[in-house]
């Protein structure tokens, strides 16, 4: 595993086509943003789980809000 130290703003580049920008930090928690091309999937490595996505608490009110934040960022700043 590599591991990187990055700043707000800043990026790593996977394979030439992937950008992954830290965009903010709040607490324990980080955000980044994935600039990938529509046809590389991102997932979250839990939502891999066959069993934690076909467990009844695999998505939970902050899963939606993330979602839903994601969507919402994605119609202001999506590809298109």
């Amino acid at each position: 595993m590599l591991v990187l130290i990055r700043k707000i703003g800043e990026s790593i580049q996977i394979g030439g086509e992937v950008t992954v920008t830290l965009l903010a930090v709040k607490g324990k928690s980080i955000r980044l943003g994935i600039d990938a091309p529509t046809a590389t999937r991102v997932i979250r490595a839990e939502l891999l789980d066959v069993r934690a996505v076909t467990d009844a608490e695999a998505i939970t009110p902050s899963d939606a809000q993330e979602l839903a934040d994601w969507i919402r960022w994605e119609g202001n700043h999506g590809n298109a």
